[in-house]
């Protein structure tokens, strides 16, 4: 069994895990914003929400040596609502502002890619493959 002071600071963890969720799920939200569909914006969102529920249970199994305590739930969404009331407004500019910056570094790596990597390979392979037609042309005609 975990003493005072650990249960203390797991109730702190936990409620900095319930604000860390709910600001991922306004990230995920914010860099969905470009996708109109919102069956595929909420398929996205419910995946985001899987794959974060066995991490929480994970956390839980390894703090608490395997036992489920249901305040420790209850103190998710205490986090999660704390966020939302009190630090949503700040960090959604920031949020913005960092799925903006993201983008034009993807857009920056994307286009370098294509123009260092991809274009000289292309014309390397098609290059290769025209020799190799007319390597086969001027074995048939003789």
């Amino acid at each position: 069994m975990i003493n005072l002071s650990g249960q203390f600071y797991l109730l702190i963890h936990t409620l900095l895990y319930g604000a860390y969720l709910a600001l991922m799920a306004d990230l995920i939200q914010i860099s969905l914003k470009r996708i109109k569909k919102t069956l595929l914006r909420q398929l996205l969102i419910g995946l985001f929400l899987a794959f974060q529920l066995p991490l929480i249970l994970l956390y839980f199994h390894q703090v608490n040596r395997g036992v489920f305590q249901g305040y420790l739930l209850v103190f998710i969404f205490v986090g999660s609502l704390f966020y939302r009331t009190f630090l949503r407004r700040t960090f959604l500019k920031q949020l913005a502002e960092v799925v903006d910056v993201s983008r034009h570094i993807y857009m920056i790596l994307r286009k370098s890619l294509t123009a260092l990597i991809l274009r000289p390979l292309a014309f390397t392979f098609s290059g290769l493959v025209s020799r190799g037609k007319k390597d086969k042309s001027s074995v048939n005609s003789a």
